[in-house]
């Protein structure tokens, strides 16, 4: 009956609490972990297709730039030819 207490005693709900608050951290972390995943799988489907873009349009632009190295000398032949044509104009009137 008279049972003396131990001074020294083991708090039960702190340990509770901080079992909570891991279980909050490691949701936490899950969450962010999710979020981080999501983002990579994202980023890598936008890599993938703008990798197939450019393999589609590459071949393009180097055929618009033959087009356009054709049409400039083109244009350069054309305007010999107008200042030729100018000269003799000029010679004659």
């Amino acid at each position: 009956m008279n049972a003396q207490k131990p001074w020294y005693s083991h708090p039960e709900k702190p340990k509770k609490k901080r079992r909570r608050q891991y279980d909050q951290h490691s949701q936490r972390q899950r969450r962010l972990a999710r979020e981080v995943s999501a983002k990579l799988v994202f980023n890598t489907i936008l890599t993938v297709i703008t990798s197939a873009s450019l393999v589609k349009l590459v071949p393009y632009y180097l055929v618009q730039q033959d087009k356009l190295q054709e049409v400039k000398a083109e244009i350069q032949d054309t305007q010999n030819r107008v200042n030729q044509l100018n000269q003799e104009f000029s010679y004659y009137f």
